[in-house]
């Protein structure tokens, strides 16, 4: 909730105004009256309790009128607990001692603000069929209700409500607005907040029974649910995930007989980052009886494309049903105007005949032109002016009002949509009988409207766009200023977002400097990335025009970094580098070292490794080394050390991440030496020492958690996930890559998860699961599709290209390797043309094409004398090559190199290829016994993974073994079981081969 009804006035501010209303003749039944005077003084139920020496459960049976006639004492206590004045004192003793006068009184009054807040409901009748539909539970758990402006939408949520709680279902509703004021995850915080509000202490705590992580969304129920804990470092991600669930259990504890139903209105304006909360409400709602009904202006002028592709999107997963409002038919409006006007005099023939054809069946214009010609706002005589454009209606009801009342109406409109009467009576300079009048005065015109709990909102969104539209520049700007000062006072996180906004819409901007920096770091916490890019623009737009470039490149600088992790690389260079360049000219040398490491990072990321490269070194080159401390040198040599990684230059990675590990000994700072080891592990691995390389990735883990860098324990989980994949020890690798996915997820990197997709779908093809691995390799490649080119995206194909060509997809499978290939020449990525040149090399031996895998493969070998572990990959099949070209002496060569850099490496992945070639080329040589024993291990070491390809492949050979030894029927059984493991996988490539070697035996 953005904006309070308690607190900015004082009590005896609070007295005078309640007096006011009271002289206004606005009485009320003794539980409303006493919730009045209460939150007029600016004290919860409890406090409230406490002071008459009452329990809040008293209170709150009295406020709803459960108890309706306290004893005589009571009515003293609360009245002196509350410091009523004589007039008070005497209306709510009135009201205690059962004098229904008054509380009719009120009544008929709350029953007229119910017919002007909801018109009579004419037509609708397809809708007014589906809402019970919805509420019972039959169809999708959301349901959209969209249209232009004006058409009913709002007045179905009304009905909505009406039948929802006819069904015993506990009602929550929110909204959203226009500008940027509102938090990150309103409305469901506003709907949320506003249902507490209502309850007893008692009640609140059993509503928030296991919701403690709702107080990172609403920070003042940490009084009632306590500070959310956790006994695991969590990344804010994490933290996000937790509040969503306490949502979710917040809704569960609060359901009535028939479930809960959320009500938002104006969806259109919906935050950047709220749409993962309602997605989350919507995939949960079954499980909970939950049900939500959305409005939103469907007209392109309201419509943000997010919100769009998210109604599509949820539409066509079946999650959410839209129901489009149309104008009403001639009759239906005829029949709406006639019942608005059934009380009127019958003698405005003419201007009713205007008002229908100019409405073209849109309610609220009816409504509201009814309206106008009740007032005499429209008159006969004036039929041919008649302002039918609801601005110009809304202008004329305007100008009935006393001068004072228009220019509170002013305020209430620069507030927002909404705003408490106390905020109205600081923000609006008048006196607190002008007040008063003024807010009773508009309210009886129809154009505010006053909930019980203070809070004033224009009785239409239109009459609030017409008031801000007709405003000068130079008022809004004052009110703005007075609005941010009055919300000043009370320094409440819940109202940054609405001081950055009207600070930045007053005539003194940069005093919304400081609360844009907050706001955007908050976003950044709650990972609401959109929210926070918004926040960062508004500093740059507010710094650039002030002149302070030395400021803006701070912002820069972290936008550049917000750019980074979520890949848009492009952008991202051009926020960092504007920032770098202002502080060279500034000579300000540890933001220059800072981010030009940040450069060098998303060059990394982008696969342009050596720009970065470039631009780090030049940066060593001409800076004194002196001159930066071991923090800054720590923080320039592990950039430096990423993009050696990813040019694949691991003996000089090596090198320069122990140096980097030094720099951040020396710093004393555990989180950068976290990330030294962990790439230093990296290369490691990459070099083949794999046991160096568990040791140090180990510690690098242990630091990552000492630190709590969700970053580095990402990349170090996810690399402990490689290793274990290469060594066969598949749950392993997959519990490590389960955990780094979890982290990119919390993190929202989707580069990161990209990549994590695509090394859990490797763990799946080799485990034999090639449903689940494709499933797996095609949500890689979706996520890749969004984004701009990085090292990464290749990733994605390589994994497709491997499950095609094995299934015997070949056309699909070459489509995607080919394209892995160029894309991984154009960034120079290595490792993925090993990677997919290895694949087409083996299919091109299988195919009798020997030749064209030698030439793919021999341009890939060891350089710098490096024995890099994925070389160690290639070389069965090259030695495969060489064999089945007669070059004997090499391919023997090559596969003793195979099997002794495997089993060094514990390797396993390749070991199984290397002792199957082996036995191939033993077998070619009539080395029976050597064919053999190959063939025995490779498929001891195959099972025990298991690893069911490489079972097939090896039993495929160990019967071409028995048929060169004239065994036919131990050759079949071998066939035979390699088949059965081809048709169980899905595969192809080598299962055709099988086949035909299966009727050879039995045609002899």
């Amino acid at each position: 909730m953005l904006l309070k009804s308690n607190a900015l006035v004082s009590g005896k501010e609070a007295q005078a105004i309640e007096a006011c209303l009271m002289a206004t003749g606005q009485t009320t039944a003794f539980g409303a009256l006493l919730r009045r005077y209460r939150m007029l003084a600016g004290l919860t139920q409890e406090q409230l309790a406490e002071r008459a020496g009452l329990s809040a459960r008293a209170i709150t049976a009295l406020e709803r009128g459960v108890n309706r006639s306290p004893h005589r004492e009571t009515f003293r206590l609360l009245a002196d607990a509350l410091a009523l004045g004589a007039e008070e004192r005497s209306a709510l003793e009135a009201a205690s001692r059962g004098r229904r006068g008054s509380a009719n009184a009120y009544d008929d009054v709350a029953s007229q603000a119910t017919q002007v807040t909801r018109p009579p409901l004419v037509g609708r009748a397809r809708e007014m069929a589906r809402l019970p539909q919805h509420l019972e539970g039959r169809g999708p758990p959301l349901l959209l209700l969209c249209g232009e402006p004006g058409i009913g939408k709002s007045r179905l949520i009304q009905e909505a409500a009406t039948l929802a709680s006819a069904r015993g279902m506990t009602i929550l509703e929110g909204g959203c607005h226009w500008n940027t004021c509102q938090e990150p995850y309103a409305p469901v915080i506003t709907a949320i907040e506003r249902h507490l509000a209502r309850e007893s202490l008692a009640q609140r705590r059993a509503d928030l029974r296991g919701c403690a992580w709702l107080a990172r969304m609403l920070p003042e129920l940490e009084e009632v649910v306590g500070q959310p804990t956790s006994s695991y470092p969590l990344t804010p991600e994490q933290e996000r995930r937790l509040t969503f669930t306490a949502v979710v259990r917040f809704f569960t504890n609060i359901a009535g007989p028939g479930g809960v139903l959320l009500l938002v209105d104006d969806l259109q304006w919906i935050g950047p980052d709220v749409h993962d909360l309602l997605a989350h409400l919507v995939r949960s709602a079954s499980g909970i009886g939950l049900r939500l009904i959305a409005a939103y202006r469907d007209t392109d002028v309201y419509l943000p494309l997010p919100l769009a592709t998210n109604i599509i999107t949820m539409v066509r997963n079946g999650e959410a049903a839209r129901l489009e409002l149309a104008p009403l038919a001639t009759s239906e409006a005829e029949n709406l105007l006639a019942r608005l006007m059934e009380d009127a005099p019958d003698d405005n023939q003419q201007v009713k005949a205007l008002i229908l054809t100019r409405a073209e069946g849109v309610p609220f214009y009816l409504v509201s032109c009814a309206q106008a010609l009740r007032s005499g706002a429209i008159v006969e005589e004036a039929a041919e002016e008649v302002p039918w454009d609801i601005a110009a209606s809304v202008r004329q009801r305007l100008a009935l009002l006393p001068e004072v009342a228009q220019e509170l109406v002013d305020v209430a409109a620069v507030v927002g949509q909404e705003a408490s009467g106390t905020l109205l009576a600081r923000a609006s300079g008048l006196s607190t009988h002008e007040t008063v009048a003024a807010l009773n005065t508009a309210r009886r015109a129809r154009l505010l409207i006053e909930d019980d709990m203070g809070i004033y909102r224009f009785s239409h969104d239109v009459i609030w766009e017409v008031v801000v539209a007709d405003m000068g520049t130079t008022r809004r700007q004052l009110l703005h200023r007075q609005i941010a000062e009055a919300l000043e006072q009370e320094n409440r996180v819940q109202w940054l977002d609405a001081l950055v906004y009207h600070y930045a819409r007053s005539d003194e901007r940069e005093k919304a400097l400081p609360y844009l920096e907050r706001a955007a770091h908050r976003a950044m916490e709650q990972r609401a990335h959109g929210t926070a890019e918004i926040f960062y623009w508004q500093q740059l737009e507010l710094l650039n025009s002030l002149g302070r470039e030395l400021e803006a490149a701070r912002v820069y600088e972290h936008l550049g970094i917000l750019l980074r992790i979520v890949a848009r690389h492009d952008e991202a260079l051009d926020s960092l580098t504007h920032a770098a360049e202002t502080y060279r000219a500034a000579g300000d040398i540890e933001s220059l070292t800072r981010v030009t490491a940040q450069i060098g990072w998303v060059h990394a990321r982008r696969g342009t490794p050596g720009d970065g490269l470039v631009a780090l070194r030049a940066l060593l080159a001409t800076l004194n080394a002196t001159s930066l401390s071991s923090r800054e040198l720590a923080d320039l040599h592990i950039a430096l050390g990423e993009l050696e990684f990813v040019s694949c230059h691991y003996a000089t990675q090596l090198r320069t991440v122990e140096q980097a590990a030094e720099y951040a000994r020396d710093a004393n700072d555990v989180t950068l030496l976290a990330k030294a080891e962990m790439r230093r592990g990296m290369s490691l691995f990459s070099l083949g020492y794999t046991d160096e390389s568990q040791q140090v990735l180990d510690a690098a883990l242990a630091l990552a958690e000492q630190s709590r860098d969700s970053w580095t324990l990402c990349r170090t989980q996810n690399g402990l996930g490689i290793l274990y994949r290469a060594r066969g020890q598949f749950e392993e690798a997959r519990l490590w890559t389960e955990r780094a996915c979890d982290v990119a997820e919390q993190q929202g990197d989707p580069t990161a998860i990209s990549f994590m997709w695509y090394d859990l779908g490797e763990t799946d093809f080799y485990q034999g699961d090639w449903q689940k691995a494709r499933t797996a390799f095609e949500r890689a490649a979706a996520l890749m599709r969004e984004l701009p080119p990085s090292w990464i995206s290749t990733y994605a194909l390589l994994g497709l290209g491997r499950v095609n060509l094995a299934e015997g997809n070949f056309e699909a499978a070459q489509r995607d390797l080919d394209d892995a290939i160029a894309r991984s020449h154009q960034i120079n990525e290595l490792q993925v043309l090993r990677f997919a040149h290895n694949i087409l090399a083996e299919r091109d031996i299988v195919e009798g094409r020997p030749a064209q895998a030698l030439a793919r493969l021999e341009p890939l070998l060891d350089r710098d004398e490096q024995r890099e572990i994925y070389v160690t990959m290639l070389l069965p099949v090259l030695a495969w090559s060489c064999h089945n070209l007669g070059d004997v002496a090499r391919a023997e060569a090559i596969a003793a190199q195979s099997i002794e850099r495997a089993r060094t490496q514990r390797y396993h992945l390749a070991l199984v290829d290397a002792l199957r070639v082996v036995a191939i080329i033993a077998m070619g040589q009539q080395r029976w016994a050597q064919a053999q024993a190959s063939l025995d291990e490779v498929l001891d070491l195959s099972r025990t993974m298991p690893y069911p390809y490489a079972e097939a492949k090896s039993r495929h050979v160990a019967g071409q073994l028995h048929l060169a030894r004239s065994e036919p029927e131990q050759a079949r059984a071998q066939f035979d079981a390699a088949l059965a493991i081809c048709a169980q996988l899905g595969e192809r490539l080598y299962a055709a081969h099988i086949e035909r070697a299966i009727c050879a035996i039995d045609e002899r």
